[in-house]
């Protein structure tokens, strides 16, 4: 008797399997030709039927009004090319950056006999100054709405960042602008935000804030001491850059 219900159940368990798996590939069919149809051109009300959208009228204009909504708050596509350009260029400029700024240091420490071979077992000595950069708050989760100028993003250092780093990854940045992105391009530092900014003619700017982990241990230790008082955290403390 339980060998019996014990084979329904499984047979049972196999077809709602098989159900879903031909739901999803039915979906997936769907999407692909929703994709296809998108490229070509057709109206919107073919692209929308040809994608299984809605068949009834009122479905239908639910989706229009939801996509006229959509079109009000999304960046416009001259927005989201100034957008993408001004980010690449901050994000290829920085890696540049830091490949150089490593080859600097490591040219450095070979000089004083400081860099040698590394050993199996020994740790080695980290050369590259900055370690990464990654973008930030709406940037980074693709939520910009249109009117959105101000874009954000972190270059994470080694060692605490100071304001000779800052500068002189600044002035790094400005030779590696072309001529044309030169005249166009303004950059400036924020040494109290310990950031530098990148702005376009279209008033599309990026914030590179710099940090580093080594700042987090200090913040803590900070923290941990009796004296340390809350109300004394401010933004500026949180931000600012070691000058030593």
């Amino acid at each position: 008797m339980m060998d019996e219900r014990r084979s329904k159940w499984e047979e049972e368990r196999w077809k709602r399997e098989e159900e879903w798996r031909n739901m999803q590939e039915q979906r997936e069919e769907e999407w692909k030709q929703w994709q296809e149809t998108e490229q070509s051109e057709i109206t919107p009300s073919q692209v929308q039927q040809s994608a299984g959208f809605a068949s009834r009228e009122g479905d239908n204009n639910d989706n229009k009004l939801i996509m006229k909504l959509h079109d009000e708050i999304y960046p416009d596509p001259t927005e989201l090319t100034n957008i993408k350009n001004l980010v690449k260029v901050t994000e290829d400029n920085l890696k540049t950056i830091s490949d150089t700024m490593r080859d600097e240091t490591e040219a450095e420490l070979k000089d004083k006999g400081l860099l040698k071979e590394p050993v199996e077992g020994e740790e080695t000595v980290e050369t590259r100054v900055l370690k990464g950069c990654v973008r930030v708050g709406d940037l980074a989760n693709g939520l910009l709405l249109k009117g959105d100028k101000s874009l954000e993003m972190l270059v994470f250092c080694t060692d605490k960042p100071t304001v000779y780093m800052l500068q002189n990854v600044k002035e790094k940045f400005e030779e590696l602008l072309t001529e044309a992105q030169k005249k166009a391009l303004k950059v400036t530092v924020e040494s109290n935000k310990g950031a530098f900014v990148v702005t376009d003619p279209k008033g599309f700017s990026v914030t590179v804030t710099m940090t580093s982990k080594a700042m987090e241990r200090t913040l803590l230790q900070l923290v941990s001491q009796p004296m340390w008082q809350p109300r004394s955290w401010t933004g500026r403390t949180v931000c600012e850059f070691w000058t030593s």
